[in-house]
């Protein structure tokens, strides 16, 4: 719909009819000639073929690593991140290492680094007590009598 290539230009071609409702297809006019519509369809297999010849020799180019890949996959079933760059690159994969990806390395990281804050808070929120100054009698209650509320603010009416 949108002719964005260098031989049609930054157009939109074909107008669509009202909104899509429970179950309709968008409806759309087509605004353009014949001439246009065969313009449009050789550029999209021109988009398509070249895409295809870029991919393929993408795919060419690495068929050795592929090959690798392919292999390990028929050994292991299933490989992780790691492991593709692992055998891309030309070196061997840890299984183990493997199979746990980095989703586990970023949980890892981010578990270290929240008992870290969490030990930090505890330090700090942890009150300093002079050693040289025993805490008073009356200042804590004795162990086995409870506290006595509070009495509440009353007002006189």
């Amino acid at each position: 719909r949108y002719g964005f290539s260098e031989k049609l230009g930054p157009v939109v071609y074909g107008q669509d009819q009202g909104e899509v409702f429970l179950g309709m297809d968008i409806n759309r006019s087509r605004n353009y000639s014949e001439e246009v519509a065969a313009e449009i369809d050789q550029e999209i297999r021109r988009i398509i073929e070249e895409a295809y010849s870029r991919a393929r020799e993408i795919l060419e180019a690495h068929r050795d690593q592929l090959e690798v890949v392919a292999q390990y996959l028929m050994e292991h079933e299933k490989i992780g991140e790691f492991g593709f760059k692992a055998l891309m690159e030309g070196r061997e994969v840890n299984p183990e290492e493997d199979q746990h990806g980095i989703f586990s390395k970023v949980i890892s990281d981010a578990q270290k680094e929240a008992a870290a804050q969490l030990e930090a808070a505890q330090t700090e929120s942890q009150p300093e007590i002079p050693a040289s100054e025993p805490e008073s009698p009356a200042a804590a209650p004795e162990a086995g009598t409870p506290e006595e509320p509070s009495a509440p603010d009353q007002k006189e009416e």
